[in-house]
């Protein structure tokens, strides 16, 4: 009764750690994804990226809004927004917002 027990802590556990970080496809073992999240498609000269962190789905830290990507490249007129996604084993994952624009 006791290993059941531990089994199922570990299943609830495990299930959902880092795997799902946004919207769109998900990997459990990997995933690398780009979102398009809106914008006029007209790009520009500029880009900038912000990120956050997430590990084992327990720790989570950074700042990955479109503001700070902004901020990080000097851009003032934003074209597009994109987010890409990264997850591995449920180990690590990251969510960055791409930011276009002059």
């Amino acid at each position: 009764m006791r290993k059941m027990s531990w089994m199922v802590l570990a299943l609830l556990f495990l299930s959902g750690c880092a795997a799902h970080i946004s919207d769109g496809p998900t990997g459990f073992l990997v995933q690398s994804t780009m979102i398009g999240e809106n914008g006029n498609f007209l790009g520009g000269k500029k880009s900038g990226e912000a990120c956050a962190h997430s590990i084992f789905g327990l720790i989570a830290f950074g700042d990955a809004s479109v503001e700070t990507a902004a901020i990080k490249a000097s851009i003032t007129s934003i074209g597009t927004v994109n987010h890409e996604n990264t997850s591995v084993l449920g180990i690590y994952a990251s969510q960055c917002t791409v930011v276009h624009g002059n």
